[in-house]
């Protein structure tokens, strides 16, 4: 079976995408659907958390989650207890997103890749959309200004919020760590584990280390020190396969690593453990791509817009540790209690 390339989503906009008068291009839903799995499977990181499409600029989504202790002797009670999930919504507003490139018909016609030149083009910006979305998805703050004067980045990642802003408004404090500028280290793993709360232990197997690559690879270079076989391991296999406490680490290539925190440090950056289906990708249908002839500057404008927003499912299963700083002494003597247990505790009804 022949691969889809992107740019054959052109060639099957047809009339839109000729010389036609009309220049615009809306894209059908299996069009829209064909551009959004390229742009995703060009980022490791979008293509492992979910993915949802959507025809409404905004809406809801339902939420269930069912906590808690639901079984009884049979016994106990007069009457057996019924016990309901949860049930919440969660809400998505999409922001428009746009790219876009000019191209002079001499640099169509007289080029060294000849009549392929237009595909190249295509296929390099959608590897950047790509690249822009898995930044978007992690590091968008709406506080960020954005305007003819900003940089390209502050434009990019102003107009929404992404995983890490809504996972800093909303996860419970008792599963925020302030590594308070310290690096990583095992007894931060072993930390950031003891914050789960306990009625989503039973749902560890799929929970993630995720970070950096940069951050990933210093927990590792600390493993070299070791008096064992694990050093040599580290030095001569690299990090392939190293997951700490056995779980599996997701390293996002566009993690942001060097944040200011302050005080002249530069380097701050922030880690979460979750499970990659907990953060949502959401994506609309009506996605245009358009081009329009300049005589004057005998040039062709090619523009995308798309629409896209960010949803973490459950605050609640998520630890976040902040302030964690790539060159800083690692972390020691964290210890806590753990999340509060009120399923554990007898002399609490609930």
């Amino acid at each position: 079976m022949a691969t889809l390339k992107f740019e054959d989503l052109l060639k099957g906009c047809a009339s839109p995408i000729s010389e036609a008068t009309n220049p615009n291009a809306m894209m059908d839903r299996v069009q829209a659907d064909r551009f959004f799995d390229l742009v995703r499977d060009s980022s490791n990181f979008l293509q492992n958390i979910r993915q949802m499409r959507v025809t409404d600029r905004k809406g809801k989504f339902h939420r269930l989650d069912l906590g808690g202790v639901v079984s009884e002797g049979a016994n106990t009670t007069s009457c057996p207890v019924e016990r309901r999930p949860e049930d919440s919504m969660i809400t998505y507003d999409l922001e428009k997103y746009r790219s876009a490139f000019s191209i002079t018909s001499d640099m169509l016609r007289y080029n060294v890749e000849g009549t392929q030149l237009l595909d190249t083009l295509l296929g390099m910006f959608r590897k950047r959309i790509a690249v822009d979305m898995e930044r978007a998805a992690v590091m968008s703050d709406t506080s960020v200004p954005t305007g003819d004067n900003q940089s390209a980045l502050n434009n990019l990642i102003g107009i929404n919020d992404g995983f890490i802003r809504l996972l800093k408004d909303s996860v419970p404090a008792s599963q925020v760590i302030d590594a308070a500028g310290a690096g990583i280290s095992t007894d931060l793993f072993f930390e950031i584990q003891n914050r789960i709360p306990v009625e989503y232990m039973s749902e560890m197997d799929s929970y993630r280390w995720i970070l950096g690559p940069r951050m990933y690879n210093k927990w590792a270079q600390s493993l070299i020190t070791r008096n064992t076989g694990l050093g040599d391991q580290v030095i001569l296999g690299g990090t392939s396969g190293l997951n700490p406490l056995g779980e599996s680490v997701f390293k996002v290539n566009n993690w942001p690593e060097n944040l200011d925190n302050g005080a002249g440090e530069t380097d701050g950056t922030y880690m979460l453990y979750t499970p990659l289906e907990n953060l949502i990708y959401v994506t609309g249908y009506d996605l245009s791509i358009e081009r329009e002839r300049k005589p004057r500057c005998d040039s062709w404008e090619y523009t995308m817009y798309w629409n896209a927003d960010f949803m973490v499912e459950n605050p609640d299963m998520v630890v976040l540790v902040k302030n964690l700083r790539l060159c800083g002494t690692p972390a020691t003597g964290l210890c806590s209690a753990g999340t509060q247990d009120a399923n554990h505790n007898p002399a609490n009804p609930a």
